[in-house]
């Protein structure tokens, strides 16, 4: 990318004025880096203005609005964290069909015909008095002391215990169905989605920070087990409340029907005005609420290096401006919430006004019946208000499902297990070819393997060198197919792998990482998760690895916890721990990503003589952090920009002094 004149003159004259002011930035942060990221900062955030100012007016002059917005994309391009976005719009009827789905379909259509059922008996119910109270035998004084006053006494007062216990059992079935669906719905989102997680390709990790996953497994994962449910019983029964309060007033004083109908045609548009809002406030809430997630595990995990460098200020400020910003639309959606029940409120009083104005003024209504209006009208305000309530909550928590929705249809990698499985004994010999093999990490990005032809022999050890970014570890994840191939293919024993299952390759192949991934569990577990192999098997491998010492000396042996990511032992103990590992699941392929990188000379002496001891007759592929580990291997493995530029013994390589090879020994001074 080259700036015009008119840029970088912008970008000289703010590298002046900001070189003036150094002083005032050293003491402001304290520290030199801090100094270059606010110098460069300053000067990029000025000279991007300058030209931005300049691109706009030239743009407004050229470029029509449709060729202006095809240029937008283009600005996102390259980006390897792509933004979080928000959806727009009302939420999408298929994430409500999923989430009943997860619920069951004939639970759900029970459990509303339950409740249903419920509010009909209560409606029936308060009629019931109205009956009771209008019965003309009852009304007659004289009668009480008789037996037929008594009987029809007992029967209204049985008829509405029995109601009573009728809407007991139905609202008790209701609340069963619901409290058990929603928890096997969201036990089920959640399931679906971690399993979508765990089944991801690495590219999904490469583009998507952790604070964004975090934040779909808890705050999320949280509103369906617990606020989602709660609102959705109370709209449910609320819901049922009004409609049935809207028919009793109706059917009492069928005048009302000329304020409340234009009363709720008020009320339902005030509802699709507001919800769009309230439904996009949660969604920009939720979305700012990522990068409070993923700034905070990022503090906690690189907290020695910020007190090193006197960032802690800096760090808490920077958490407090992104919680503010979260806080502000979560401020905006309640605020919201408060005016429209006020609103709402207000609604609900006129209705009850005009029942009130309209039972004085009818003649042919009796007292019972505009008792049970009022009664009702009362009750409209707070059905009402708790719908609308219920309503602007439900959309703000369906999009926490439709967020986990779409984490439950992530693209997945090539299937685990398929039908053409190799032998159980493959691969016997170990042989590996190469056959053009190109590929990247993802779509849109450049190779960083262009083309690798190479034939690698049965029980042959291969160095693998080359300067960063050469392609060293981009090989080793090709052959576990983290990453696929673009064009060609690797063959392993005469079998393509593309052609079978993940499961399969991957357990044929062993490698010893650069990084020691430990799990925070007992040494046993460790180095057999599945439970596999005998604890004589296991003390042997930790025999070989020269960890055997270590682990008799602790009190529970193999039973002795090792920490969170194996904080109990040193880096060069993780690395046996690892090393010891790979005895157990020893294969006929040997990969070793920089394996002794992080250890002192003396583990990686160890390390290298156990390596060749043990896999003595194993295909081995290393990629080297220091040459003198790969000198005595049978050829070595040069790559330059993801192609091979030297492919030899270590001695032919050496004797070529214009070689990329004999350059490489020269600079570590082997030669």
């Amino acid at each position: 990318m080259h700036l015009s004149s008119d840029g970088a003159s912008a970008i000289n004259s703010t590298k002046h004025s900001s070189i003036m002011s150094v002083g005032k930035l050293l003491v402001k942060h304290g520290s030199l880096i801090d100094l270059e990221r606010s110098l460069s900062a300053a000067v990029m955030i000025k000279a991007t203005m300058a030209m931005r100012e300049r691109n706009l007016r030239e743009s407004k002059a050229s470029m029509s609005k449709k060729s202006l917005k095809t240029s937008i994309p283009d600005s996102t391009e390259g980006q390897l964290i792509k933004e979080e976005t928000a959806q727009e719009g009302s939420v999408n009827l298929s994430v409500l069909i999923e989430f009943i789905k997860a619920m069951g379909i004939p639970a759900t259509i029970m459990g509303l015909l339950a409740l249903a059922a419920q509010q009909g008996l209560n409606i029936y119910q308060n009629f019931w008095i109205t009956f009771w109270t209008e019965d003309i035998y009852i009304k007659n004084a004289t009668l009480i002391h008789t037996q037929s006053y008594t009987d029809i006494t007992f029967y209204y007062l049985g008829i509405y215990a029995l109601l009573g216990v009728l809407q007991g059992i139905t609202l008790f079935l209701f609340g069963m169905i619901a409290f058990t669906r929603f928890v096997k719905a969201t036990g089920d989102i959640h399931d679906r989605g971690l399993n979508c997680i765990l089944r991801s390709p690495m590219s999904f990790f490469d583009t998507t920070p952790v604070g964004r996953i975090m934040n779909r497994f808890s705050s999320d994962i949280d509103v369906i087990d617990d606020r989602f449910p709660r609102t959705f019983r109370m709209l449910s029964i609320m819901g049922f409340m009004l409609f049935g309060t809207i028919v009793v007033i109706i059917v009492t004083t069928p005048v009302s029907m000329a304020v409340i109908i234009p009363m709720l045609i008020v009320y339902i548009v005030i509802i699709k005005l507001y919800l769009p809002s309230a439904r996009q406030l949660k969604r920009i809430e939720s979305v700012t609420r990522s990068p409070i997630y993923n700034h905070f595990s990022e503090t906690i995990s690189g907290a020695s290096i910020i007190r090193s460098y006197r960032s802690v200020n800096r760090f808490i400020d920077e958490f407090y401006t992104r919680l503010d910003i979260n806080s502000c639309f979560y401020y905006a959606a309640n605020t919201g919430m408060g005016w429209i029940g006020i609103f709402i409120e207000s609604l609900g009083n006129l209705i009850l006004l005009a029942v009130a104005l309209f039972g004085i003024i009818s003649t042919d209504v009796n007292g019972g019946d505009i008792g049970l209006a009022l009664t009702y009208a009362f009750q409209i305000i707070i059905a009402m208000n708790i719908v609308v309530r219920g309503v602007s909550e439900m959309q703000m928590n369906v999009v926490s499902i439709e967020r986990c929705e779409e984490y439950m249809h992530l693209p997945p990698e090539a299937d685990w297990i398929q039908r053409n499985k190799p032998p159980i004994d493959w691969p016997q010999k170990g042989t590996i070819k190469f056959c053009n093999y190109k590929t990247r990490y993802r779509m849109g990005l450049e190779l960083v393997l262009s083309g690798i032809d190479c034939f690698i022999e049965n029980g042959e050890r291969v160095g693998i060198v080359g300067r960063t970014g050469a392609g060293k570890s981009s090989l080793t994840q090709a052959l576990f197919r983290i990453i696929e191939p673009a064009e060609g293919s690797i063959v392993i024993d005469g079998i393509t792998t593309t052609t079978i299952g993940l499961h399969e390759l991957r357990r044929k192949i062993t490698i010893l990482p650069q990084d020691p991934v430990l799990f925070s569990d007992t040494l046993r577990v460790n180095l057999d998760p599945l439970g596999q192999f005998t604890d004589t098997e296991i003390w042997k491998a930790l025999e070989c690895a020269h960890l055997k010492d270590f682990a008799m000396n602790q009190t529970k042996q193999l039973m002795s916890e090792l920490g969170e990511g194996g904080n109990n032992l040193s880096i060069g103990q993780r690395q046996l721990v690892c090393l010891a590992r790979t005895l157990l699941h020893k294969t006929n392929i040997l990969l070793l990503d920089e394996a002794t990188a992080a250890v002192d000379m003396e583990t990686d002496d160890l390390i290298q003589r156990t390596i060749s001891e043990e896999f003595a007759e194993c295909t081995i592929l290393s990629i080297a952090h220091r040459l003198n580990t790969v000198m005595d291997y049978d050829r070595i493995m040069v790559l330059d920009k993801g192609t091979i530029v030297e492919f030899d013994a270590p001695d032919n390589l050496l004797r070529n002094k214009d070689g990329i090879f004999y350059l490489m020994a020269h600079d570590a001074g082997l030669v």
